[in-house]
């Protein structure tokens, strides 16, 4: 099964995987559509308090937590990517990062050190969604390749599995 669901102990080190460049240039994109000159700093540009959660939802953010949250004041570009990143994947503890490793190198069956879209289809299906369609999971899997490659990496499989987590 896959235990790498449970949360991690009060003052336990967790990192948040990589954001993919999709995801990226989503909360970029959603940052610059509803960004607003400073008053006093015209060069700055700020998302105002009131319309931080509408432009994390044009981004595809939809965490309550987050969007309902009260903002004090404007945020900034890389505090907007930040607050998007940390609302669509979970912090990740060493232990949770070594157990999807490991399903990443069972589920390899080719050994090529990437997944192609059949294998990451059987994750889905073995364990987390089995449900899950074949084209949702061509979806996750054309959005989410890493840049040039035609398959998921490691380090991408460890992101996707972050916002599955979150969910």
């Amino acid at each position: 099964t896959m235990s790498f669901y449970e949360t991690a102990a009060a003052g336990e080190d967790t990192e948040l995987p990589f954001l993919p460049k999709c995801v990226q240039l989503d909360l970029q994109i959603a940052f610059t559509t509803f960004a607003v000159q400073q008053k006093y700093h015209p060069f700055e540009l700020v998302v105002p308090p009131e319309k931080v959660p509408k432009a994390l939802m044009y981004a595809g953010v939809f965490d309550p937590v987050t969007v309902m949250r009260r903002f004090d004041q404007g945020v900034g570009e890389n505090e907007f990517v930040r607050i998007g990143h940390e609302a669509l994947a979970a912090r990740l503890t060493k232990r949770q990062i070594s157990i999807m490793e490991q399903i990443f190198a069972s589920y390899d069956v080719d050994g090529s050190g990437t997944l192609e879209l059949e294998e990451l289809a059987s994750v889905f299906r073995e364990g987390l969604e089995p449900n899950i369609s074949t084209e949702e999971v061509a979806r996750i899997y054309s959005a989410w390749r890493d840049g040039e490659s035609d398959s998921v990496t490691l380090r991408v499989f460890i992101a996707i599995m972050a916002m599955f987590i979150k969910r």
